[in-house]
């Protein structure tokens, strides 16, 4: 009983960042990721990055959004479309 106290304790104190990041669907990179890969990603214009913020619900803040946007770019994950807010994914 004694050793398995302090893990709740510690599990408690670490639920609200450790918990929320894998039950939200991982890094942010991942996240955002799936979303330009997912039903919003279909769309010909590709997707707004304020649209993918709003997606998230506040996981994530706007520059957040756009540096793992910009990694994806330059990984060869995603492409701009119509200007520089929109972007599609290269799997679509």
């Amino acid at each position: 009983a004694a050793g398995a106290a302090p893990a709740p304790a510690d599990t408690a104190y670490a639920a609200p960042g450790a918990a929320a990041a894998p039950a939200a669907g991982g890094s942010c990179s991942d996240q955002v990721f799936s979303i330009f890969n997912g039903p919003q990603g279909n769309d010909p214009n590709g997707v707004n990055i304020a649209d993918v913020v709003a997606a998230l619900n506040g996981r994530f803040t706007d520059a957040q959004v756009r540096e793992a946007v910009e990694s994806l770019v330059n990984d060869g994950h995603l492409y701009s479309t119509i200007d520089d807010a929109h972007f599609r994914s290269t799997l679509l």
